[in-house]
This record gives C-alpha cells, sequence and structure tokens, in this order.
C-alpha cells in the first residue's frame, strides 16, 4: 500500500484504465468495488454484526437529511421506510470496504453529491471519518476546482495544494468583460426556446422512456442494488410538466409590471428586498442550499427577522425549461405549481 490509499468513486473510464489495479488504489463504479483487480459485487451478503460501533441511527439521520434529493429522483414514495433502510446497509457495506482497504481518502467524480449514488458515498465517507475531494465545475474557465469536505456540503473548503500550474487571468478578464456587457459567461449554458416548448417535452419525455424501457430489455443493469431507486415513471413525470405549466401561467399572470414597482420603490421608506429564486430542484438549491433550500422557508424567516416591508420575487429564468441535454427532464414540476405561487404571496 502506499502511504495514502485512495478511493475513486464512481469515476470515467479513464480513470478506471489508468488505476484500476495499482497498489493504493481502490475504486466504485456500478458493478461494486474494485480493489488490486479483485470486484466485490453489491450485494446483501454480508454480516453488520461486527459493526457494533456503529451509530446506526446517525446514519438514516443522515439519509433523512438528504430526502430533497430522493423527491427529485426516487419514485415510490410509499416504500421510502424500507428503501431508508436498503441505503442504511449499503452503506455500512461501503464503511466495510473502506476499513478494509485502509482508505485515507476518496475522490468524486462530481462536482457535489447530488444523486442517490453519490449521496450515499457521502454518507460512508463521513461516517467513516474519510476526507472527500470533490471536483467543482466553474463557469469562469470551464475548469475544475478540487473541494474538500469532511461531512457535507456545509463545511467544504479549498483543497489548498497546488494541482495544476494553469493560469486563468485571461478567462477572469473574459468573464468580467461578459458581465460589464451583460452577456452571459461563455461556459455557462443557456435556456433555449426549444426546451421551454410543452409540446416537445411531452414528445422528448415518450421518446426517452421508450428508448430507456428498450435498452433495459436489450441490456439489463448489473447493479440490481440502485435498480431499488427507481426514477419517477412516465405517468408521474407527465403530471409534473402539466403541473409545472399551470404555474409558469399562474405566474406570468401575476407578474408585476416596471410602472407598479417604480411606484413601490416610491411610497417605500426602507430599502426592498429582491428575492432572486432558486432552480428546484437543482444541486445549486440543495444540497448546495442545504439549510436554505427552500424558497418558502427562505422568505418566512426574512419575515421572522422582523421585516415588514415589501419583498420582491424574481423566479429563476430556468424554471421555464421542461427538459434540457445534460439532465433530461428537469422536475421543476416538484416545486413550482400554483400552489406554490399562491403561498409566495401570502408570504411577500
Amino acid at each position: 500500500m502506499t502511504e495514502k490509499p485512495c478511493l475513486f468513486i464512481y469515476p470515467g473510464k479513464i480513470i478506471i484504465k489508468k488505476f484500476q489495479g495499482k497498489e493504493g488504489f481502490s475504486i466504485i463504479n456500478q458493478n461494486g468495488w474494485l480493489s488490486n483487480n479483485l470486484i466485490e459485487a453489491w450485494d446483501d451478503d454480508f454480516s453488520i454484526n461486527s459493526f457494533n460501533e456503529i451509530d446506526y441511527s446517525l446514519i438514516v439521520d443522515r439519509i433523512k437529511e438528504r430526502m430533497e434529493i430522493w423527491s427529485r429522483w426516487v419514485s415510490n414514495p410509499d416504500q421510502y421506510q424500507l428503501l431508508i433502510r436498503d441505503a442504511l446497509f449499503h452503506i455500512i457495506r461501503v464503511i466495510q470496504w473502506i476499513k478494509k482497504d485502509e482508505i485515507k481518502f476518496a475522490i468524486f467524480s462530481t462536482s457535489l453529491p447530488h444523486h442517490i449514488d453519490t449521496s450515499m458515498m457521502e454518507i460512508a465517507c463521513s461516517v467513516s471519518n474519510t476526507p472527500m475531494i470533490f471536483l467543482y465545475g466553474n463557469v469562469i474557465d470551464g475548469r475544475l476546482l478540487p473541494m474538500l469536505y469532511r461531512n457535507n456540503v456545509t463545511d467544504r473548503v479549498f483543497l489548498e495544494s497546488v494541482v495544476s500550474n494553469h493560469d486563468s487571468a485571461d478567462n477572469i478578464k473574459l468573464f468580467l468583460n461578459s458581465k460589464i456587457s451583460k452577456r452571459r459567461p461563455k461556459e455557462n449554458r443557456t435556456v433555449e426556446s426549444k426546451n421551454t416548448n410543452y409540446y416537445r417535452a411531452i414528445l422528448y419525455l415518450t421518446f426517452n422512456k421508450f428508448i430507456t424501457g428498450i435498452e433495459r430489455i436489450i441490456r439489463p443493469s448489473s447493479n440490481d442494488f440502485l435498480t431499488k431507486f427507481i426514477d419517477h415513471g412516465y405517468i408521474t413525470q407527465l403530471k409534473l410538466i402539466k403541473r409545472q405549466r399551470k404555474a409558469l401561467e399562474y405566474y406570468q399572470s401575476n407578474v408585476a409590471t416596471s410602472i407598479f414597482i417604480d411606484s413601490i420603490k416610491e411610497k417605500s421608506k426602507e430599502r426592498l428586498i429582491l428575492f432572486a429564486a432558486h432552480f428546484q430542484p437543482e444541486a445549486t438549491s440543495f444540497p448546495e442550499g442545504w439549510d436554505y433550500s427552500n424558497n418558502i422557508d427562505i422568505i418566512l424567516k426574512i419575515r421572522s427577522c422582523g421585516y415588514k416591508g415589501v419583498i420582491l420575487y424574481k423566479e429563476h429564468h430556468a424554471s421555464a425549461m421542461y427538459y434540457e441535454g445534460v439532465v433530461g427532464m428537469t422536475r421543476v414540476g416538484i416545486y413550482r405549481s400554483r400552489n406554490y405561487y399562491k403561498q409566495l404571496i401570502n408570504c411577500l
């Protein structure tokens, strides 16, 4: 073993090819745990009797802290109590492997844990006191910024290690010039009109669900464990985009005019608060927002602090999207509905 055994969590093919079987490196992929060319598959045939020192309730609590991730990705909410225990045993198994291979730190191939699989790995590492490194993408130059975690996103810090001699000076100037010129950052994606079309969204969803169904028949998943956490079905996602459409119509019918806002500013004796909403559900709202992931709760908190003035609400422009090339269906309908905006009106 090397001085600091490293664990790669869900790396790409290039990383697997380069490090698989090498001393001092272990890998978790969709099939299981790879260590020195030995593969231990995901299965339930292992004993937890030797893990009496683990606080099981702590693991369950940490799973429940991340239920916003579940609401985005996991169907069958009536089975959540059983699925939580499936996740518990899975996390214990990973902790077992971490201890056996004497892992000193883990590298995640993502900016932050915002999916079911990576959130379980995050919990396993935090409970076993294994430092985590996440590769955070930035919109200034599109490169990756290593971030160090101990428990979760709330304690992340810069890695404070020189991992590249890349000079971002020109990219920073370009970013600032784009801001001054009111252009979007070069590395940032934009909202395209085709992605905001309701009927195209239905066709996109139908086609993708059909292709996914064919692939599952022709090429069944080798990871039986993660298939327990099945994504929302076709009918559910149809309901989501229908709810999203009605929400957008309600929002547009209640948008304040610039004349109305100017009149409020003239009458107000104090500065107004502009609340720029999160795009939900998304990694920037949770886990990145953590305690401040819910827009209604944030506004209620502002009110509870004694602010009685007018609060202006600006919707995130991506809430108009039904689907996007990278994430597929955005599932914004989970958080955006007519009732959501009625709750907002009560708070504002």
